[in-house]
């Protein structure tokens, strides 16, 4: 899995493109403590694959751990992974249909 993160105004976001396994998201933990850490954050899935559930469980875990300092919206999932990430333990995480849809939500916060 490959994490392209860019700064878009005060928004931070990561585009997620590959496949999810263990080794890189362990990457992706590492480099989002260090630039997600009390920022409005959206993880775009528009091109990410998942194999097996342990990529998947670690990416749960990521975004439950930044929605406890940080403001969270998903985009672009596919059906199956939105239905995972509803039934998650990942509280009052907002997910969207599209990256512009996430950027307008965090807008009507403002």
């Amino acid at each position: 899995m490959q994490a392209q993160i860019t700064k878009e105004d005060d928004i931070i976001i990561i585009r997620l493109h590959g496949i999810s396994d263990v080794e890189s998201v362990a990457d992706l933990d590492q480099a989002c403590k260090k630039y997600c850490l009390q920022k409005k954050v959206i993880f775009n899935l528009a091109d990410l694959n998942f194999v097996g559930s342990s990529g998947l469980d670690k990416l749960i875990g990521i975004i439950s751990t930044l929605s406890h300092t940080s403001q969270i919206k998903i985009c672009s999932a596919r059906k199956e992974f939105q239905r995972i990430f509803a039934t998650s333990l990942l509280g009052p995480i907002e997910i969207c249909e599209n990256e512009a849809k996430a950027k307008e939500t965090f807008q009507d916060i403002n």
